[in-house]
C-alpha cells in the first residue's frame, strides 16, 4: 500500500514539476524584469504548494499568523530548516521568493525547480560575492516581495536549531521591511508522534540523495506539521545583524519541538 501511495504522490509531484518548469520558462521569455517575474511566480508557487500539500495528505496547522502576519505587508521571513516540506508549508501561507544555494541549483530536478520558481541563489562555498547577493535580496524587498531564507544555512534532522548565520539579515537594512521569525515543527507521521526513529521519512539532511529522500517522504500516508509565527523585528543598520540573528533564533527556538522527543 505504501508503494502505491508513493508512486501516486511522486507522479503528482513530477506533473507539477513539469507545469512549474513550463510556467517558469514562459515567464522568463515574457518578462525581462526578474522582479516582476518573481512577483508572479510567488503567487503561482503559493497555489501549487497548497495543492501539493493536499495531494500528499500533509496537514499544516498555522499558529500565531492571525496576530503577527498580514498578507498586505511583505517580510524577510526566517525559519528553521529540516526538509523539503518546510518550503511548501511556508509558501502555502506566504507567497514568497526563497533564497537557496548554488549547490542546490546544481542538483538535478531540485535545481530545475528552484530556478523555475525564481529563487535567489547564494554561493555559500565562496563569500566573495556576498554583497551582490545581499543587494539582490534588498532590491526584492524594496519591490514589495516577501523573501524567505533559512539562516542555519543547511537542513538538520531536527534535534536542535543550529546558530544562525548573520550575513543575509543585512538585506533588510534600509528597506523598512520587518523580519518575521517562523518555527517549523513536525508533529506526526501516519498518526504517530515524530521522534528519532521515524524522522528520516521527513527530514532531508546531510548527504542524502534527493530521489531516495523523496520516495521515503511520499511513502508516508499522512504528515502533520505546525508553523508558529512570532512577532516581527527590525534591523536598522549593519551593526544590528548579530542582534537580528540571535533574537530571531531565540524566538524560533522558544516554540521548537526537537525530533528526539515524542510529541502528541
Amino acid at each position: 500500500m505504501g508503494h502505491i501511495n508513493a508512486v501516486w504522490k511522486i507522479t503528482v509531484f513530477f506533473i507539477l514539476l513539469f507545469i512549474m518548469l513550463l510556467i517558469g520558462a514562459t515567464l522568463k521569455v515574457s518578462f525581462a524584469k526578474p522582479l516582476r517575474r518573481r512577483k508572479i511566480l510567488a503567487s503561482i508557487t503559493s497555489w501549487l504548494s497548497r495543492f501539493t500539500l493536499r495531494a500528499a495528505n500533509v496537514k499544516v496547522k498555522y499558529q500565531g499568523f492571525t496576530n503577527y502576519y498580514s498578507p498586505n505587508q511583505n517580510y524577510l521571513v526566517v525559519a528553521n530548516h529540516m526538509g523539503m516540506l518546510d518550503i511548501l508549508a511556508i509558501l502555502a501561507k506566504i507567497p514568497s521568493v526563497f533564497v537557496t544555494s548554488y549547490e542546490l541549483k546544481e542538483t538535478p530536478i531540485v535545481g530545475w525547480l528552484t530556478d523555475a520558481a525564481g529563487c535567489v541563489f547564494v554561493e555559500r562555498r565562496n563569500r566573495q560575492n556576498i554583497q551582490n547577493e545581499v543587494q539582490e535580496i534588498t532590491q526584492a524587498l524594496k519591490y514589495g516581495l516577501t523573501v524567505t531564507f533559512f539562516p542555519e544555512a543547511t537542513s538538520t534532522p531536527g534535534d536542535s536549531i543550529l546558530p544562525f548565520k548573520k550575513s543575509l539579515f543585512v538585506s533588510a537594512v534600509g528597506t523598512g521591511v520587518p523580519i518575521l521569525p517562523i518555527t517549523i515543527n513536525y508533529k506526526k507521521i501516519n498518526g504517530r508522534a515524530v521522534d528519532a526513529s521515524n524522522r528520516d521519512y521527513i527530514c532531508w539532511y546531510g548527504n542524502q540523495s534527493f530521489l531516495p529522500a523523496l520516495w521515503r517522504l511520499m511513502s508516508r500516508f499522512s504528515i502533520e506539521i505546525e508553523l508558529v509565527c512570532h512577532s516581527h523585528l527590525f534591523i536598522h543598520s549593519i551593526d544590528d545583524r548579530r542582534y537580528a540573528a540571535e533574537e530571531s533564533h531565540k524566538r524560533i527556538a522558544s516554540a521548537f519541538l526537537p525530533t528526539t522527543t515524542k510529541h502528541g
